[in-house]
């Protein structure tokens, strides 16, 4: 495809994500894909819970994800150019997640701006794999910061990524790939052997975007008027702690950034999990924290935005 019409489908995915993101559940794909792989999973467990049957459903999954996307693709094709980057556009965007996560993080934020914080907790418990029902309102900062921290790489950077890459059949891959590996990727003894291929693959695919982009997030740092020296000083120094390849990169990051200390104990189904301390707890946790986090995290994709454009212009 022409470097133009790369570049004018990645802007219009992302402008398209800011005005049709966050759909209703059973009108989005990824939704259609989450019916779709509870459905595959009943089945494929019929043959065992080991790391075969698990990677057999990966497997799967993904053939028809790039099945699926690519009909579409070559359906597109029969359009002209400037319909052909339209429509492309509109379903690269409804497959992105900056809005959905702004949005969800801001709610948090204002549950707690007006002292709901069983709202609060309700809200962060939508964003989050652990148990909130018990979280004091640091500890719903904490998660909220967190998730929208680390849900920056897997809801935009990666995607735009992987839509730059691979057009829309690399998005859906990627999508798949990130959408398994939220309903499968658990250490729990349902999950932590039929899981672990999609867990694994998750964090492959990660691995490039989230480096790609350690450098934007001091810049956006200093941009938003936050802690640019705190957020480069923290990631190179606690980055590595996190029990993700990929998540303590944004996390310690925005930890320096905003002046806070995240981490800690945490419960997930149950079970009590003991997470390394990221950053230094220098300023309160409170909502403004949030939402600090939240505009951090909209420059960095901004600016990770401009950097793919740039690079996929000149090397289309």
């Amino acid at each position: 495809m022409h470097s133009c019409c790369s570049v004018g489908i990645l802007l219009g995915a992302v402008v398209c994500d800011r005005i049709f993101g966050d759909p209703p559940t059973r009108y989005h794909p990824v939704g259609w894909l989450g019916k779709a792989i509870s459905a595959g999973q009943r089945s494929v467990r019929t043959l065992g819970d080991g790391r075969a049957a698990g990677g057999l459903l990966v497997l799967v999954v993904l053939v028809f994800s790039a099945a699926a996307a690519l009909a579409f693709e070559q359906a597109v094709l029969l359009l002209p150019a400037a319909a052909r980057v339209a429509v492309l556009s509109c379903a690269a965007g409804i497959l992105l997640a900056g809005r959905t996560l702004s949005r969800a993080g801001r709610r948090v934020a204002e549950h707690l701006r007006l002292s709901d914080l069983a709202a609060a907790r309700e809200a962060v418990g939508r964003m989050v794999g652990r148990d909130t029902e018990d979280l004091d309102s640091d500890g719903v900062v904490r998660a909220a910061v967190e998730s929208v921290a680390e849900n920056t790489t897997d809801g935009m950077i990666a995607p735009l990524f992987f839509l730059a890459a691979g057009g829309l059949v690399g998005l859906a891959l990627y999508k798949a790939v990130n959408t398994m590996d939220s309903m499968l990727g658990y250490t729990d003894r349902r999950h932590r052997r039929f899981g672990w291929a999609a867990a694994r693959l998750d964090d492959v695919c990660n691995w490039l975007p989230a480096r790609l982009s350690a450098l934007l997030w001091p810049v956006a740092a200093g941009i938003c008027g936050l802690d640019c020296r705190g957020a480069f000083r923290i990631m190179l120094r606690d980055g590595g702690k996190h029990s993700s390849p990929n998540a303590g990169i944004a996390e310690a990051a925005a930890a320096g950034a905003v002046g806070v200390q995240l981490g800690g104990l945490s419960r997930q189904r149950g079970r009590v999990r003991r997470r390394q301390r990221l950053g230094e707890p220098r300023r309160r946790l409170n909502w403004r924290r949030i939402e600090e986090t939240v505009r951090l995290s909209e420059v960095v994709c901004k600016l990770f935005l401009l950097m793919t454009a740039v690079t996929t212009y000149f090397l289309r």
